[in-house]
């Protein structure tokens, strides 16, 4: 009788063993092998019934990332949001949450989110870097679009479709659509099946928006019960350059699989292909992926992240034929960043096309092109919408006329049918025979662009514009007519920065390069220049002043802005109130001293910079001008805390002497062409920083 009892009570405690620890044990066994689709469910019923404080933190965290890892950005924004709200909060956080808020097109939250990871993790530039993208949608905004696009429908389905590649008068693209698997080799990652390659034949392969016909499945020798694809082809289409995925046992003691991205290829003889051959640089320890070939076939690109790169994962390229490949060369930090760049497509010797999310862009991986000249690849081009979103858009292919082409993207409805789409591209102008890429250029033609008051858009008359050739160094001074236009004669061969300025006004500026298949003879600025006209009274935000906690010196990270302002003060005719406002954390006194003590040492530094005493003022505004509800006795995230800890100017007096400082520059005749040297070091420097 008591054994029974003892093992009564010995089931019961088994019971009562919490069902929540269970459901995390088995999430992290599941996320751990890779299968994060699986792994869902149960963090969702940890993360909702787990007491222990500490384990409800790590299923909510893993539960945003699987969400980040199978692509759905809307469910990841909604448990960052959450993750980031945690005791202890690992500041990477931070960053997943603005890049799922970018992706959903909420820039002004993602901007926010990647400033405090910037604070937190100040080594790390991709706070900064992806906050300061931010700000570019608006800006792009009326950029005029390069392409008109269209949902491939007759090639979607509701799985992923992506990758597509030419091969004879057709697509080879890959997806994971094989209903009749779904069930048997479901990929543990996705939930879906292992990827695969099909065919579909072109209705009219001029016209990339005609329909296509059945889609049948490629060649059995590479759909094989693992990942394959996408694709690549040699120009004649006898030789397949494929990526390829499938389990790898790690050097690691705990023999945890994971999904390295090889290469392999084969070649036909015209009814059958070869079996395929792993690609030198197949490696166990890392990937590679991404295949394309030059159309000579003498290069070979890819994306890796082998050692020796800049960021997760680079563009690399060897040269060679007949099989046998240079040593790897990376293309060096004009094109790769600390972000991935992936899916490059070699139209020809000097334009390649890739994706990438370290460049500028909207979110997610966006597009680029970037031109070879003298033998180096140039600073990329973000081909703008509607081919990028703030979704991830990828697999970028053009003809060899490069008039028209696809791409792949996830972006969701009212465009995408599934998980990732094909979409096919036609460029708006189409570019003449007598204009390709291999027709000798024209080495000059007109650049031009409208200067605009920015409350108003009402365009200023006699804006003096300094249109800048980074290539050459050579300005050209220009100046703007009644409707505020400005157009002058620019050689080729370099992008350009103008910056616009007006007695009164706060100078404004853009940087821009030529797109890669603009032939034309005229180049529009992508956007108006609108600058801001000074008004007594009027507030401006100085960006990025930073102190210490309870300090005031001007720390390094601070110049840069402070910097501006004494440009600005140098060029234009004013006086300034420098205004120092804290969050409500401390004390009203407290604040008050210290944000004085704050515009004080700002102000100093100014007046060091060569500004006179009469022409600034220092005042501590505490919190007492709070920008949002983050008053005493209200929660608030770190976040919402910074936002109140900024430093303003505001204009005190507008005077109609122009400044000594500003005499020289404003001295230059219309048209004139002057070395960048005549000008002061720093004069466009305010471009770079803003924009």
């Amino acid at each position: 009788m008591k054994t029974i009892r003892i093992l009564l009570i010995i089931i019961t405690m088994v019971a009562f063993i919490p069902l929540s620890h269970a459901q995390l044990n088995n999430a992290n066994t599941l996320y751990h092998l890779y299968r994060y689709a699986e792994a869902i469910p149960f963090y969702t019923r940890a993360a909702e019934k787990e007491k222990n404080p500490k384990r409800k933190a790590e299923a909510i965290t893993r539960l945003a990332d699987c969400y980040r890892f199978t692509n759905n950005v809307e469910r990841a924004s909604e448990w960052y949001a959450k993750a980031i709200q945690l005791k202890n909060v690992d500041p990477i956080n931070y960053l997943y949450y603005g890049q799922a808020l970018q992706s959903n097109g909420s820039y002004e939250n993602a901007k926010t989110a990647f400033i405090t990871y910037s604070q937190m993790v100040p080594e790390d530039p991709r706070g900064s870097a992806y906050a300061a993208s931010c700000d570019l949608p608006k800006i792009w905004r009326s950029t005029s679009p390069e392409f008109e696009i269209k949902n491939m429908t007759s090639l979607n389905s509701k799985w992923s479709d992506f990758g597509p590649a030419y091969f004879k008068d057709g697509l080879i693209f890959t997806s994971d659509r094989r209903e009749d698997y779904l069930k048997k080799t479901a990929y543990g990652w996705t939930k879906f099946s292992y990827l695969d390659m099909y065919f579909s034949k072109q209705d009219n392969p001029e016209n990339p928006f005609s329909d296509t016909k059945e889609v049948n499945a490629f060649s059995k020798n590479f759909n094989q019960p693992y990942n394959d694809g996408p694709a690549a082809f040699s120009s004649d289409y006898s030789t397949i350059y494929l990526t390829r995925s499938y389990n790898d046992r790690t050097v690691k003691k705990d023999h945890i699989k994971n999904h390295l991205l090889k290469i392999f290829y084969a070649k036909t003889n015209g009814k059958n292909w070869s079996d395929e051959k792993p690609f030198f640089l197949n490696s166990k320890y890392y990937s590679v992926a991404h295949p394309s070939i030059s159309p000579d076939g003498k290069t070979i690109y890819f994306s890796s992240d082998m050692p020796g790169g800049f960021g997760a994962s680079d563009i690399w390229f060897c040269t060679g034929q007949n099989d046998k490949w240079s040593t790897p060369k990376n293309l060096g930090a004009e094109v790769n960043t600390f972000g991935n760049e992936v899916f490059p497509f070699i139209l020809n010797d000097s334009t390649l096309y890739f994706s990438s999310n370290g460049l500028p862009g909207y979110g997610g991986l966006d597009v680029f092109v970037t031109m070879k000249n003298d033998g180096s690849w140039q600073t990329p081009i973000n081909i703008k919408k509607p081919v990028n979103s703030s979704y991830d858009d990828f697999s970028f292919i053009l003809d060899a006329s490069d008039t028209h082409g696809f791409f792949s993207s996830n972006r969701p409805d009212p465009y995408g049918l599934g998980s990732d789409d094909i979409y096919a591209c036609i460029r708006l102008a189409v570019i003449p025979e007598s204009k390709r890429v291999n027709t000798p250029r024209p080495k000059s033609f007109f650049v031009s662009g409208y200067v605009k008051d920015l409350n108003s858009l009402l365009p200023i008359t006699e804006a003096t514009v300094y249109l800048l050739n980074t290539k050459t160094g050579k300005v050209k001074v220009l100046r703007t007519n009644d409707e505020g236009f400005y157009k002058s004669a620019m050689d080729k061969g370099g992008s350009y920065v103008a910056k616009a300025t007006q007695l009164n006004y706060l100078p404004e500026c853009l940087s821009f390069s030529p797109p890669a298949a603009n032939q034309a003879m005229l180049l529009k600025a992508p956007y108006d220049l609108l600058l801001d006209k000074f008004e007594v009274n009027k507030v401006y935000k100085l960006e990025n002043i930073f102190f210490d906690p309870d300090k005031w010196y001007i720390r390094p990270d601070a110049e840069p802005a402070l910097d501006k302002l004494v440009k600005i003060m140098m060029e234009n005719p004013i006086s300034v109130e420098l205004g120092s406002h804290t969050d409500c954390i401390g004390t009203y006194l407290d604040n008050d001293i210290l944000s004085q003590k704050r515009a004080e040492s700002a102000v100093n530094y100014i007046i060091q910079k060569g500004i006179g005493r009469d022409r600034i003022t220092a005042k501590g505004y505490g919190e007492r001008k709070l920008i949002n509800r983050c008053a005493d006795g209200v929660k608030c995230t770190p976040a919402e805390h910074q936002a109140n800890r900024r430093t303003e100017f505001k204009i005190t007096a507008v005077s109609p002497v122009m400044p000594q400082n500003n005499l020289k520059t404003a001295s230059y005749k219309e048209g004139a062409e002057i070395d960048r040297g005549l000008l002061a070091p720093d004069f466009f420097d305010i471009c770079t920083d803003e924009k």
